[in-house]
């Protein structure tokens, strides 16, 4: 998940980026960077930069780090620049320039207003109300675009996925027994409700970290995690960021009950085994996860008038 570009206003300064990465960018725009100023990757290990360009431009640039995690960072700048270079719309960043082979990718500065709340920081632009009407009308249009050659796909067997977290360990999430017992079975029975079609392009982190207010849309940025998927999971990702901002709006057009129970089944699932760092981001990570998996569970025990999951 990748900070806005928007989110810190210091001054650019010469020193912040380091020269490996300032000789590589260098050569890649043909063009020398005069300053430049670190900017929050959140829990990516991208090395992304707001860089200062001669007559006053600006720019981001992202860049693969040399370390253990360089290949998994490669691989989502391969993937945002397959979107970024086949597509172009008000929601998307506008890309100037990307490299496979130095692993380095540079999109326009969005600036520093109209990004949404991050983390704690729940400062909102605009109303709440009208950014999620702005989220919605995005996602729509993310939906009816063309999905460019080569993204990978997204999760399957969603339906079952209830069956799956039955044979875990589920103690780590903090919640009764009582609560599992009672409401497991009307998980399961509405997760195998939802009819799933992957078919269209999808951002894969589609919430306040990475959406900036232009125009009436909201522009995405970080597409490192878009792939091929169900036509819900942007705007359902969106609707639970919401609910954890304390927006509580529900997007036009769904049937939300088999995705809360779908979407937060992967969530449990996925914070019950992935393997998480012991440093401190990955354990912000793993918080973040739990959280959100307990968001989407409350928000279904809300509508189907049961008791929420303690946590």
């Amino acid at each position: 998940m990748a900070r806005g570009p928007g989110h810190r206003k210091d001054v650019l300064v010469a020193s912040d980026i380091d020269e490996q990465s300032r000789t590589m960018l260098t050569a890649l725009l043909g063009e020398p960077i005069l300053a430049s100023m670190p900017i929050s990757s959140g829990f990516t290990a991208a090395l992304v930069y707001r860089i200062s360009l001669a007559g006053g431009r600006s720019a981001v640039a992202k860049v693969a780090p040399w370390s253990a995690e360089r290949e998994q960072v490669l691989t989502g700048l391969r993937i945002e620049a397959q979107v970024l270079s086949c597509l172009a719309a008000p929601f998307l960043p506008r890309l100037l320039i990307a490299d496979d082979s130095l692993g380095a990718l540079v999109i326009e500065d969005l600036g520093t207003a109209g990004w949404l709340p991050h983390g704690t920081e729940w400062n909102w632009p605009i109303p709440p109300q009208a950014a999620a009407e702005c989220i919605w009308r995005t996602a729509e249009a993310i939906r009816v675009l063309p999905v460019p050659p080569g993204l990978p796909t997204g999760h399957s067997g969603l339906s079952t996925v209830w069956d799956r977290v039955e044979e875990l360990d589920r103690a780590p999430m903090g919640i009764d027994e009582a609560w599992w017992r009672q409401t497991g079975p009307l998980l399961r029975q509405a997760a195998a409700e939802h009819d799933f079609a992957v078919s269209v392009l999808v951002h894969g982190d589609f919430k306040g970290a990475n959406l900036c207010l232009r125009d009436g849309y909201v522009v995405a940025v970080d597409w490192s995690g878009a792939h091929v998927g169900d036509p819900s999971t942007d705007v359902l990702e969106a609707a639970i960021w919401l609910r954890m901002a304390g927006v509580r709006v529900l997007p036009p057009g769904l049937q939300m009950l088999p995705l809360l129970a779908v979407y937060g089944g992967l969530l449990v699932q996925e914070f019950l085994t992935l393997d998480w760092k012991p440093d401190v981001h990955g354990q912000r990570a793993r918080d973040l996860k739990r959280r959100t998996a307990l968001e989407a569970l409350t928000g279904f025990s809300e509508l189907i008038g049961v008791a929420s999951p303690a946590g």
